[in-house]
């Protein structure tokens, strides 16, 4: 039984995937050498491919640095999630790298609002969202609960692949 390239791609594609997932929960940081191993495997996927063009991907890991760099900027994310989004980038192209960031940001909100309700603090950061909205001051409340954001760019990016690319488990 011979595999296509395409599908052992894919295979190390969705192994990159839940190792920085994995690196992400249990440390907090996606390494170095993961996410550049997963940038570089998907330059020599788009080499390899003939539907594929390095300039697209090119692009995707420049959008994916790019709409990363401010949350990165002001502390609300770490490097590690800017740099596979950036090596995701060269997987997916920029159209979908732009929704997997989207839809990343929409998981992560929901998963915090769903903890925020575990914790029983969901309508005090109400309260304090709306005072902040109407008097455009910081809200006071904190929690000690941090999510691994990289989890959640994982999921969407695997997500949109297996979709763009009709993958059948």
């Amino acid at each position: 039984m011979a595999f296509s390239a395409f599908s052992i791609f894919s295979a190390l594609f969705f192994g990159w995937i839940c190792l920085a997932a994995l690196y992400d929960q249990s440390s907090r940081t996606i390494p170095n050498h993961l996410n550049g191993s997963g940038l570089l495997l998907g330059i020599v996927f788009r080499l390899i491919s003939d539907d594929l063009s390095l300039i697209d991907g090119l692009l995707g890991s420049l959008l994916g640095l790019g709409l990363l760099w401010f949350p990165f900027v002001y502390r609300r994310i770490g490097g590690g999630d800017v740099k596979f989004l950036a090596a995701a980038g060269m997987w997916l192209g920029p159209s979908l790298i732009f929704f997997a960031s989207i839809y990343a940001f929409a998981l992560a909100g929901l998963f915090s609002i769903f903890i925020l309700y575990q914790q029983g603090t969901l309508r005090e950061f109400l309260k304090q969202l709306t005072y902040m909205t109407l008097t455009l001051q910081k809200p006071t409340i904190t929690t000690s609960y941090s999510l691994p954001f990289g989890i959640f760019l994982g999921i969407t990016v695997l997500t949109l692949y297996i979709h763009t690319h009709s993958i059948i488990f």
